[in-house]
């Protein structure tokens, strides 16, 4: 009776073993999951979609449900982190304190199994945060047509209010420059403050992504260069980053650090590196030279490396003209 016998199709691609497994059998996880559906979407959610309800429809009381949409439908994003104060809620349940995804996410409807919202996070289909993009480039949507009215509206800057809220802020507005140069004072006025209290950094240290990674390497396509993968960059560099930063601050190899400082940039190729400012503990500033030469080293390589390498270079060479 369903589907006109089969006829009608709602997906070419095979839903997983698991979900099938949901909509099929009567074990009480399944017959929990088709009848709360919905909810087990919801909480999969990246976004909600925001509508106005119209009252007047729900006054008549007769009929099926109706929802009508009058004009362009589309998803505002708000913040990657929660308000002070406030749970994570759908794209912020994927990146905000992932160590308690699942209890974050029972807290959005508590009435959910929590074995079933197990099953459907770990599905495989059932991820796209880890899916590649689908488009060519990585670029944002900015709306208009490109006439003069949007030129002339600049670029879109968004202001987090004291409430939380994020307001539209044009970058020719009288008051948009005091919120920038505050901004960045307020971030050097931080930084003055450390070095008033703790003293001088000792130790100037820098990170820069190297496309010859392993890491970055074995997941670059065939024709495929490290800039084309941003979301490998990005990724491998923050876990690397993470382990320098815990070797440095947490297990001491370059001394006890007292207090630090860094900010991250994006060089004009793509690739991102960090400059960092290290205050170490007064018992282990450096002080002697040869404290200095345990933590900086720089050596030339032997002349039988250079030799060897030149040679097999050499040799490359000439078998390659000779094929």
């Amino acid at each position: 009776m369903c589907c006109k016998g089969g006829k009608v199709t709602i997906s070419q691609v095979p839903a997983p073993d698991e979900l099938l497994q949901l909509f099929l059998d009567s074990s009480t996880e399944g017959r929990h999951f088709r009848q709360h559906i919905r909810s087990y979407n919801h909480v999969m959610s990246f976004t909600s979609l925001g509508v106005h309800v119209d009252e007047s429809l729900i006054a008549i009381g007769r009929g099926i449900y109706t929802s009508r949409a009058q004009g362009v439908i589309y998803h505002k994003i708000g913040g990657f982190h929660p308000n002070q104060g406030s749970r994570p809620r759908y794209l912020q349940l994927y990146i905000y304190d992932t160590d308690h995804e699942l209890q974050n996410r029972m807290r959005e409807n508590p009435i959910l199994n929590q074995a079933v919202v197990l099953l459907i996070k770990e599905c495989s289909s059932n991820q796209p945060q880890y899916s590649l993009p689908s488009a060519f480039q990585v670029a944002t949507i900015v709306i208009g047509s490109g006439d003069e009215d949007t030129i002339e509206r600049g670029r879109d800057i968004n202001v987090i209010n004291c409430d939380g809220k994020l307001t539209k802020v044009q970058e020719t507005m009288g008051f948009y420059d005091p919120l920038h140069k505050r901004d960045m004072i307020q971030r050097y006025q931080d930084g003055m403050a450390i070095v008033l209290n703790n003293g001088k950094p000792d130790i100037f240290l820098t990170m820069t992504c190297n496309p010859s990674w392993i890491e970055i390497t074995s997941e670059v396509g065939l024709h495929q260069t490290p800039q084309d993968r941003p979301d490998v960059l990005t990724r491998i560099f923050r876990s690397k980053f993470d382990q320098l930063k815990d070797d440095v601050i947490n297990k001491g190899v370059l001394g006890r650090v007292k207090s630090y400082m860094y900010v991250t940039e994006f060089q004009k190729h793509g690739l991102p590196h960090v400059y960092r400012l290290l205050i170490l503990d007064t018992d282990d500033k450096l002080r002697e030279p040869e404290q200095y030469d345990s933590v900086v080293k720089a050596e030339i390589p032997r002349h039988e490396y250079f030799f060897c390498h030149t040679l097999t270079d050499s040799l490359s060479e000439v078998n390659h003209n000779f094929q």
